[in-house]
């Protein structure tokens, strides 16, 4: 039987580690998103619900990009092939030339249809 992962433990988690890796302490990232100390400990905690507004907020405060988002939220069961195509994509898509971009999304297009 599957056990239930709590979506707000697995948040809390998720942004701890990117705060420790941007070598931030709570106090950094809540004074950043204009939180308190004790929110953002709770929602590390996954003792609150956070709202889409205020993670976008602790976000931003960690100088995280929606590229970086998108490839967290759904890298965690991929290969590191898969890993790795799709950050060299998202990398084309968020940086690359606009001949690229275009390109780029016509062969997607066609590997999903």
């Amino acid at each position: 039987m599957r056990q239930k992962v709590d979506i707000r433990k697995s948040v809390g988690a998720w942004l701890r580690e990117i705060r420790r890796e941007n070598g931030l302490t709570q106090e950094d990232v809540a004074e950043k998103a204009g939180v308190s100390v004790k929110y953002y400990s709770e929602v590390e905690r996954g003792l609150r619900n956070i709202t889409i507004g205020n993670l976008q907020k602790l976000l931003r405060s960690m100088n995280v990009n929606k590229e970086e988002v998108i490839r967290l939220l759904i890298t965690e069961n991929l290969s590191e092939d898969d890993k790795a195509i799709l950050s060299l994509t998202i990398r084309i898509l968020s940086k690359g030339r606009r001949k690229t971009k275009s390109q780029t999304r016509q062969i997607l297009q066609a590997l999903a249809d």
